[in-house]
């Protein structure tokens, strides 16, 4: 799984503040007690840091990671991209699932474009009710008899 283009943007910020206070990255690697080369692969994007981790590097090198994240929110033009795409191959349904960065492709087999959108609207109904919510999360499709 790759960062996203924030999440990278966020770690270079973070290089960028430890850098100017004059902190090395092996200086961070001792105090964080983590091993050697740690602290590049995290701030080049290379490893993929859980958010403890994120914060054990910001907090170890006196950067306030809280006016990092407030300027890279800034340069959010259009928020979050979110889009589910459906098409039909045959008896199989197709779908293509993008949450920004991300993408996602699934191949339903024996399923229909309009099962899908009646589970999808089913489910946004079903929110604020966790057991029918949690039972469509586990749904399968299976082709109208």
């Amino acid at each position: 799984m790759a960062l996203s283009s924030k999440t990278i943007e966020i770690l270079k910020a973070l290089k960028h503040a430890r850098e100017k206070r004059g902190i090395s990255a092996e200086t961070l690697e001792e105090r964080l007690n983590i091993g050697h080369g740690w602290v590049e692969a995290v701030e080049s994007g290379a490893a993929f840091p859980s958010f403890d981790l994120i914060l054990s590097l910001s907090q170890a090198a006196e950067i306030e990671l809280g006016e990092i994240i407030k300027d890279s929110r800034k340069e959010i033009s259009g928020g979050l991209s979110r889009t589910i795409n459906g098409e039909q191959e045959n008896d199989d349904l197709l779908l293509r699932f993008q949450y920004n960065d991300y993408l996602a492709n699934y191949r339903l087999p024996s399923a229909a474009v309009a099962q899908f959108v009646e589970l999808v609207s089913e489910f946004r109904k079903s929110r604020n009710n966790p057991e029918i919510y949690y039972s469509y999360m586990i749904f399968s499709l299976k082709k109208p008899v």
